[in-house]
């Protein structure tokens, strides 16, 4: 398995390869993953939902399956693992300088020889180049002499040393050669090995052929190297002879990308010469038409592979493919996966294969998606065409008919009847797409490892809700990173993440949340009368979701100065709140808000910080302005997968003209704790006797040092925050509030 390309040459082997964000602002959360939920089940067929955005590498793994292929166990080892090796086709910011050289060393010194010189195997090359009419230095650092050179030359030795003896003068002359060629690993040229001894054996010659080519090579000496290797291919009596072709095949390769122009800044490839990097083609070409070794065979192959990617990448991905899609497994696979990678990420072409196309299709255009799946019924295509199906009716009864045949047991069946679904729902037929969806839902909710095709068709699903609280049924979703949901049990990512046993972190969430489009449903077209009705009613469950629901509408009632609804809303909020609320309006809804810095007037996808109003646990409380979360001006990526959101059929013209005008003024109002300190100010200018007074002007000055600014808003904040520190400490300097407050911010 190659890893590092050709910043590591072995000269004669193959390759081997949410919690919170200061205060109230939450990571973002997952509904619906743009990776597999569970990476093994995905790798052993069980496919779930397959979208779109998915990696190329998941999206190969689901066609292999989706036409009737499996994956080996190593594959599904390899398809399983969170990233791939090491993809580094250019990058040296990790080189592992001086791997492989104490091996050799202890080798070596079991024939007496004395330790050789600290050597190092990185080497820097400089080169002067033209750019612009200046004369610019160039420097390219990369792995000269890798592991896998060591590794070789400790084998050689060890076999040389059983043929003519430890104290043998052969034996010293080829570590003396081997010496010579180990000096030119690093930024300063050494030797060359010396001639063999016109005595020597035949062996011994044939030996230092190789190292003499080897050290040219190290060296940045390319055409030296190439002779002395095809010296060795024309040599049939050499143990070296396979490898020669090959390895004249590398020394074109290091040769086009050490001495190419500058970088791309692309990490994963660099530039190159074409020249060379051709005439590495045509040797590799000869070479694994004629190998007769299985590993130097394998060797060229993957060589060649390497170069066609740069050289023709349109082939290089034909051949990938062809092996890829097979009946057998490929044992290159992982390799294989970071070559499509380095491939698309370059924006080379990917060619004609049905691989390279479904996957272009499913990622980007699926506009012939339907053309394949009539030329070549397959369900792959099928999967494409259905999410690309227009409302002509003929294409799209066709592709229901054939999506309704497909068997509970395939593995593309739980992606079909989502894509069937969804095409019902462009057809404006959600009374057979909200059958279809319940019909598959439940089985899907048991799979408490893999939310995130549950959550997809419940986000359907509720588009088809004729009522709210048929709606309300599909509100909560399950959260499906693990890592977000263990990120919700923090509440600082300065003292507390990642520690949920500590005394300021809140008890762990759960993992049922409010999704994205209901988000966007309630903060942008909903009505303040569909706000009180959704959180009266009993079908949003669990119940922390509906008190956190109340909790917003209750704020943003107030705020909207909407008393007949917020006084409706107060039997529904936390008990310590409807104390500090009072009647629940006016001033006494300012006092508790104060008091209040997780209270909002929308709701955030995700845990609400309203499930734990009364914590302050840094900076960024209270509410900003102007950046009410669901905002219609761009989907949240991490769930939603229906866009443009379509309105819930039960939303009358007139609710949706009412909700938009709410949403509107609750974007004009400054940030919470500017609006919320000048109520407080000026309410406590017309009643100085209110007993409430001395508090809440403390609450404001707190308010303005932790609450959300901006830094438009930094001199508004500064004379109210001043206005209201000055009141509190010339009006009320005996109260307890102001020795609490002996600064203002």
């Amino acid at each position: 398995m190659r890893v590092m390309r050709w910043w590591v040459v072995a000269l004669i082997c193959v390759r081997v390869a949410a919690g919170w964000a200061c205060s109230f602002e939450w990571e973002p959360v997952v509904f619906v993953s743009s990776t597999p939920d569970a990476p093994a089940a995905y790798a052993a067929g069980k496919l779930g939902l397959v979208r779109g955005n998915y990696e190329l590498r998941h999206l190969v793994v689901a066609y292999r399956y989706l036409k009737g292929g499996t994956l080996s166990s190593d594959e599904q080892k390899i398809a399983a693992l969170s990233t791939l090796g090491n993809p580094d086709y250019g990058s040296d910011l990790n080189i592992p300088n001086g791997a492989g050289v104490e091996p050799w060393i202890e080798a070596r010194g079991r024939a007496g020889s004395p330790p050789p010189p600290i050597m190092s195997t990185v080497r820097n090359y400089k080169q002067t180049q033209q750019i612009n009419g200046r004369s610019i230095e160039i420097s390219t650092m990369y792995l000269n002499c890798p592991e896998n050179a060591f590794t070789t030359a400790v084998a050689t030795f060890t076999d040389r040393m059983k043929q003519w003896g430890a104290s043998s003068p052969q034996l010293a002359n080829w570590v003396a050669g081997q010496d010579a060629v180990f000096s030119n690993c690093g930024d300063n040229l050494g030797a060359m090995p010396a001639a063999a001894p016109g005595d020597a054996s035949a062996l011994l010659k044939q030996d230092r052929a190789y190292q003499m080519a080897a050290a040219h090579f190290y060296r940045g000496e390319w055409e030296g190297a190439r002779k002395g290797f095809d010296a060795i291919a024309r040599d049939k009596s050499s143990p070296w002879q396979i490898w020669g072709g090959y390895l004249a095949a590398r020394a074109d390769v290091r040769q086009a990308y050490v001495e190419a122009s500058l970088p791309t800044g692309d990490q994963y490839v660099s530039t190159f010469d074409p020249a060379p990097m051709k005439d590495a083609l045509i040797r590799l070409e000869a070479v694994v038409q004629n190998a007769t070794y299985p590993r130097v065979h394998h060797a060229a192959e993957m060589e060649l592979e390497f170069v066609r990617i740069r050289v023709d990448s349109a082939a290089a991905v034909d051949a990938i493919a062809r092996v890829m899609s097979g009946g057998r497994p490929d044992e290159d696979f992982e390799q294989h996966l970071i070559d499509l990678h380095v491939i698309q990420r370059r924006g080379f072409s990917m060619g004609n294969s049905d691989l390279a196309q479904w996957i272009l299709a499913m990622q980007k255009d699926p506009s012939s998606a339907y053309a394949r799946w009539k030329q070549q019924p397959s369900l792959p295509w099928l999967i494409a065409a259905l999410s690309s199906a227009t409302v002509d009716d003929a294409q799209a009864q066709e592709l229901l008919a054939a999506a309704a045949k497909v068997n509970s047991a395939s593995p593309g069946y739980t992606t079909v009847n989502y894509e069937r679904a969804l095409l019902l729902l462009r057809l404006n037929k959600p009374g057979e797409a909200r059958d279809l969806l319940s019909k598959e839902l439940p089985p899907l909710r048991k799979d408490s490892d893999r939310p995130s095709a549950a959550n997809a068709y419940t986000a359907l699903r509720m588009l088809t809700a004729q009522s709210l609280e048929a709606m309300l049924q599909d509100v909560p979703r399950t959260l499906a990173d693990p890592n977000v949901d263990q990120a919700i049990t923090n509440t600082s990512t300065e003292t507390c993440y990642g520690s949920s046993g500590s005394p300021i972190c809140t008890p762990k969430s759960a993992r049922q949340q409010i999704a994205d489009d209901s988000a966007i449903f309630f903060n942008e077209r909903f009505p303040m009368s569909l706000w009180v009705e959704a959180a009266k009613n009993h079908a949003l469950a669990p119940e922390s979701l509906r008190s956190e629901l109340a909790m917003a509408a209750w704020t943003r009632a107030s705020m909207l100065h909407d008393d007949a609804s917020a006084r409706a809303l107060l039997p529904l909020l936390p008990k310590a709140l409807q104390t500090q609320a009072g009647d629940g309006t006016g001033f006494s809804a300012v006092f508790a808000m104060l008091h209040g810095p997780g209270l909002a007037p929308w709701i955030t996808p995700g845990p609400q910080a309203s499930a734990n109003y009364d914590r302050l646990y840094g900076h960024g409380a209270w509410w900003c302005a102007e950046s009410e979360p669901g905002g219609e001006e761009y989907p949240y990526a991490t769930g939603q997968i229906v866009w443009p959101l379509p309105d819930p059929l039960f939303l009358k013209p007139e609710e949706k003209a009412q909700g938009a005008i709410e949403a509107a003024s609750l974007k004009k109002q400054p940030a919470a704790s500017i609006q919320l300190s000048q109520q407080a100010l000026a309410f406590a200018r017309e009643h100085p006797e209110d007993p409430r007074v001395p508090e809440a002007l403390a609450m404001s000055v707190r308010a303005m040092h932790y609450g959300c600014d901006s830094n438009n808003d930094d001199a508004v904040r500064k004379a109210t925050g001043k206005s209201v520190f000055d009141l509190l400490h010339h009006k009320y300097p005996q109260s307890e509030w102001t020795k609490k407050t002996p600064y203002y911010y």
